[in-house]
């Protein structure tokens, strides 16, 4: 109709242009951009989906009062995490959107210093007693340490038992169930696909409130949605902890390829990796900070956002990200063969 955006049906009924773009995801998205612009709508397996590509419309596109992403988003979540309860109670998801405000201002602050000290956690204790070195793969190091810190900083410290076989272990489910995320979200049904069934189960029983209960130092967002969460199951529900598992998947999905592809662009290129660390010296020697063994460095946001060369670097990565496809995101496991990184034994 006129004034709505450009409209593609294909030639093949029910299936439209579903073929071209299962075919060649980006190669056939960066093609009607080009004809049509960053707005067009296709006619896919019966539906008619619009397509928005230019980043800066987001907010306004999420922020239109007309436009509810409650149907979909209570279909995401119960097909790849096996949350039901949104789909009939509408206000929980409302709720559970007010933990975000603990991600901001203050109290991003405070989840930012309690994420520097967990990588000190992590890496200091082994530089000291290391004597020799493996080699781990690039991806591989990025998955470890972004898991790891993630989970520490946002759902507290392991009390009880051997603390880097939990991680392990846990971490090992999170990235084979994550490998099939995709197929979940688009629809396949979960017992199609393997044991990925009983590896979601395990995860989901792994974050349930009793098992929570034995980790120590909650984020404040896990602490406010477990008292939401809490108003709508009883505690023992295991569905609780499918709420956190969609947490815990969105904290450390995209953060893993994004350190991934910095390191590597950094790797490819020394001289700014020489440029980046040379601001960051300057910024400690400023604020009286020393680095090596037995020296804390803290860090404010204000502080952050004064390293130009960091920031540009980042945003250099999202840009180059946002032409990956996940098709090239998935095979960029082929390039952890030629790019490896010593670790402590």
């Amino acid at each position: 109709r006129p004034g709505e955006p450009p409209l593609i049906k294909g030639w093949l009924p029910y299936f439209g242009e579903a073929l071209k773009l299962q075919k060649d995801p980006l190669g056939f998205m960066t093609t009607l951009q080009k004809q049509y612009g960053d707005v067009f709508t296709l006619f896919l397996g019966g539906n008619y989906i619009t397509f928005i590509l230019d980043p800066f419309q987001y907010q306004s596109v999420v922020k239109n009062q007309k436009l509810s992403f409650q149907m979909f988003t209570s279909k995401f979540l119960m097909r790849v995490f096996s949350v039901k309860k949104m789909m009939t109670y509408h206000d929980l998801n409302d709720k559970i959107h007010t933990s975000y405000q603990l991600l901001r201002g203050k109290h991003l602050d405070a989840l930012m210093e309690n994420t520097m000290q967990t990588l000190k956690q992590v890496f200091e204790p082994q530089f000291l007693k290391t004597t020799s070195w493996d080699t781990e793969y690039l991806l591989t190091f990025c998955s470890s340490v972004i898991f790891e810190v993630t989970f520490t900083a946002i759902h507290g410290n392991v009390l009880a038992g051997d603390r880097k076989t939990f991680i392990t272990e846990l971490r090992d489910d999170f990235f084979k169930f994550d490998s099939k995320f995709t197929h979940l979200a688009s629809g396949v049904p979960i017992e199609l696909l393997g044991n990925i069934k009983s590896i979601r189960t395990k995860l989901i029983k792994q974050l349930t409130t009793e098992n929570l209960a034995k980790l120590q130092g909650w984020s404040e967002v896990v602490q406010m949605r477990q008292d939401i969460l809490e108003k709508y199951y009883t505690p023992k529900d295991t569905e609780i902890g499918a709420h956190h598992l969609g947490l815990l998947w969105a904290s450390v999905s995209n953060t893993v390829p994004t350190m991934f592809w910095t390191m590597y662009y950094l790797l490819r290129h020394p001289e700014a990796m020489a440029v980046l660390r040379d601001e960051i010296d300057h910024l400690l020697q400023s604020t009286g900070q020393k680095k090596g063994p037995g020296f804390s460095i803290h860090l404010t946001r204000e502080q952050l956002d004064s390293l130009v060369y960091l920031g540009n670097l980042f945003l250099s990565v999202m840009k180059k990200r946002r032409y990956l496809s996940a098709k090239s995101v998935y095979h960029s496991k082929l390039f952890t063969k030629r790019w490896r990184t010593q670790l402590p034994n």
